[in-house]
């Protein structure tokens, strides 16, 4: 995807998404170009346009109180989202298809999946 449409994919994302909207770039389809995403809080939705194919998904997770986190918590080269929770303990909550796992963090990030 070139400079224009990366371009005109995020500016379509943060109309789509509206004020407040959080932009974010990763390599969501491991393609090593970055793809757009926007998170929304006030609805707990991700909106993500992967390079590869330029066809916008979204994911459902998390909320207003979360901080929107991303990196590759499984290893498999895909950047995966994720939301950052502080009660009482900081918990990291990465998004996935089965059930939820917990990440614990302090200091550095350990992941374990089950």
């Amino acid at each position: 995807m070139g400079n224009r449409a990366w371009l005109q994919c995020f500016i379509s994302l943060v109309l789509v998404c509206g004020l407040g909207a959080l932009p974010l770039f990763a390599d969501f389809d491991s393609d090593r170009k970055s793809d757009v995403a926007v998170w929304r809080p006030s609805e707990g939705k991700w909106y993500i346009i992967p390079s590869s194919t330029g066809q916008s998904y979204d994911v459902h997770w998390g909320g207003p109180v979360d901080t929107p986190v991303i990196g590759d918590f499984d290893g498999d080269g895909k950047t995966d989202v994720a939301v950052w929770r502080s009660f009482g303990r900081q918990v990291v909550y990465p998004f996935r298809a089965t059930p939820v796992n917990r990440i614990a963090c302090c200091g550095e990030v350990q992941a374990t999946f089950r």
